[in-house]
C-alpha cells in the first residue's frame, strides 16, 4: 500500500489538480481499481472523458494491455498515461513492450524504485472486457478468465494438489481468494451452496461466469462475511503477495479468524509454498513444493442455566 501511496503522490506532481483518473492510485477526478483494497473496486473504469491519467500498473504482465486499453477508452482525444511501475515488475523494458501499441510512448524517468512512461495515442481503446476473455482448461473443465485471473493462465500445482486431497464436501462452502473458481468448480459443480469471494473484480467476473450457482462476492476476504456466518468447508490457496514482496500476513490472518466462521465439524483447508507456516493446523500432503493444511472448528460451549 506504501507504494500505492507513493504514486499517488507521483500523479499529484504530474497532472495536478486537473481532471485525471487514477488507475490503481486515488487522488484524481476519479479513481478506478480493481482490487478491493477500498470500497468502489470495479471490473470497468468509471465514464469519461478524462484529460489524462496515472496508471499503476503490477506484477501481473498479463493484465497490462487490457489495463491500458480501458484506461484509454475513457480518455480525451491527445490525452496521455503516465504509466508507473517498479523496477523489478518491468519498469525499465515496459517501454518496449508497449511501443508497438502506441503512437507515442517516451521515457518519463525514475522515481524511487519505479519508472514512469509516458504513452500517448493508444491504438486500440476499449470500452468493454468482451474481447479480453480467454478459455483455460483445468481438470475440472474449461474455465472462462479474464486476464491476470489464473496463475501464468493455468491452474497452479497448489490448487491441483488442494483440489485432489480435499474430500467432496456436503454442507456449505467458502472458496477465498476464489479466482476464476477452480477449486469450487473441482468440489462443488457450478457452485451450488458456495460462497466465493476475491479481491480482484476481474476474479469475481470469472468466477461468477463459470460459477452460475454460487453466491459470489467482490471485496477483502473474510469482511465479506456477515457476521454469524458460518461454513461446512472452507478451502483457499491464499494470496502470498503484497504488491511485490511475498508476505504470509493474508494467511496467517485468516488462520486467526476463520473459526468464528466455521460450523460445528466444520474444517478449513489451506494450500501454500512448503516454506509458509501455518500455525495450528495439521499438514497434510506435499508436492511440487506446496503443502496442503487443514484446521477443525473449535468446540463450542453449550449455554448453560
Amino acid at each position: 500500500m506504501a507504494r500505492r501511496d507513493a504514486a499517488a503522490g507521483v500523479a499529484r506532481s504530474l497532472f495536478g489538480e486537473g481532471r485525471w483518473l487514477g488507475v490503481g492510485v486515488d487522488g484524481g477526478a476519479a479513481t478506478w481499481r480493481r482490487l478491493a483494497w477500498a470500497p468502489g473496486a470495479s471490473a470497468l473504469p468509471p465514464g469519461g472523458p478524462f484529460d489524462g491519467a496515472v496508471v499503476f500498473l503490477d506484477r501481473g504482465r498479463d493484465a497490462w494491455v487490457p489495463t491500458l486499453g480501458l484506461t484509454a477508452g475513457v480518455l480525451a482525444p491527445g490525452a496521455e498515461m503516465a504509466v508507473v511501475l517498479e523496477n523489478a515488475a518491468g519498469g525499465r523494458s515496459f517501454a518496449d513492450v508497449v511501443r508497438p501499441m502506441a503512437d507515442e510512448v517516451r521515457d518519463g524517468g525514475g522515481r524511487g524504485h519505479a519508472r514512469i512512461t509516458w504513452v500517448r495515442g493508444w491504438r486500440e481503446p476499449l470500452r468493454s472486457l468482451d474481447g479480453a476473455w480467454t478459455e483455460t482448461p483445468t481438470p475440472a473443465g474449461p474455465l472462462a478468465a479474464l486476464p491476470g485471473t489464473f496463475a501464468m493462465g493455468r491452474v497452479d500445482p497448489g490448487s491441483l494438489l488442494l483440489a485432489e486431497v480435499v474430500p467432496r464436501p456436503a454442507g456449505r462452502l467458502l472458496d477465498l481468494g476464489v479466482g476464476p473458481g477452480f477449486l469450487t468448480r473441482a468440489l462443488r459443480g457450478l457452485g451450488e451452496d458456495a460462497v466465493g469471494v476475491d479481491i480482484d473484480a476481474w476474479a469475481v467476473a470469472s468466477a461468477a461466469r463459470n460459477l452460475p450457482q454460487a453466491d459470489i462476492r467482490l471485496g477483502d476476504g473474510l469482511a465479506t462475511l456477515r457476521t454469524g456466518e458460518r461454513f461446512d468447508v472452507v478451502v483457499s490457496n491464499p494470496p502470498l503477495h503484497v504488491g511485490l514482496e511475498r508476505s504470509p500476513t493474508i494467511v496467517k490472518r485468516w488462520r486467526e479468524a476463520l473459526p468464528e466462521h466455521l460450523a460445528t465439524g466444520g474444517v478449513a483447508w489451506f494450500v501454500t509454498p512448503s516454506g509458509v507456516r501455518v500455525d495450528g493446523t495439521e499438514v497434510v500432503a506435499r508436492r511440487d513444493g506446496y503443502v496442503v493444511v487443514r484446521f477443525f472448528s473449535p468446540p463450542r460451549r453449550s449455554a448453560t442455566r
